[in-house]
This record gives C-alpha cells, structure tokens and sequence, in this order.
C-alpha cells in the first residue's frame, strides 16, 4: 500500500491550484497535455503482506525505492529534482508550503486512520 498525492507541477513547483484546474477541465486527454499530472509517492505503508507502520520512515522510503520502478507517471519523494528527501516530510520545500496536501512528518512508524462509518 502506497501513500502518495497527485501533483501538478507550475515552474518546477506542485500547484494546487493547477490540480484544481486540470481536474476541472473538460477533456482527460487535454488535460493531460496542457496539465500533465504525476503521482508523488511519500510512504510505503505495507509491502507483500507485512504491514509497515511501526517500521521507521528512513527504513520505509529505502523499501519504497528499491521496490519502486522509475516511471514518468510517478515519482518518489527523495528522487524529487532539488529536493533532499525525507526533510519533505517535515518542512515545506518551497514558498507558500504544502497547500492541499499533508504529508506525515512521522520519523518513526507512522499511525493507521480511522475510516468513517458508513450505512
């Protein structure tokens, strides 16, 4: 199970409000070519049946990458260009900070959401 968020990026940078406008476009296929999106995994929460949470971070994202194959459609966190990693999870790597997104900031495990209930 993978943790990550879809970005759009806007001059080398994740704009929330660029998701916000290629989600509201009309066409997925135009979309995709004014707007091209990519998924920034942050975590590997289970693994081949194991589950992960009480593995530390730096353990976890070594996994992610070494079970991760490069793709153009996603990238890893700490393969970022410019970035330096796992500092991601605890401080914004740019201007203006993480503006629709959470990431875990956990150094350690990390902890399971409750999911709602539903009926």
């Amino acid at each position: 199970m993978l943790d990550g968020e879809i970005i759009v990026l806007q001059d080398g940078r994740p704009s929330f409000s660029a998701v916000l406008e290629r989600d509201l476009a009309g066409s997925t296929a135009g979309a995709a070519r004014r707007r091209p999106a990519t998924l920034m995994l942050f975590d590997l929460l289970e693994w081949d049946g194991r589950e992960l949470y009480d593995v530390p971070l730096a353990e976890r994202l070594a996994l992610l990458e070494a079970v991760v194959p490069p793709d153009e459609a996603w990238q890893v966190v700490s393969s970022f260009p410019g970035s330096d990693g796992p500092a991601l999870f605890t401080r914004p790597p740019w201007p203006g900070g993480w503006r629709g997104s959470w990431p875990s900031g956990v150094p350690a495990g990390t902890c399971r959401g409750r999911a709602a209930a539903t009926g």
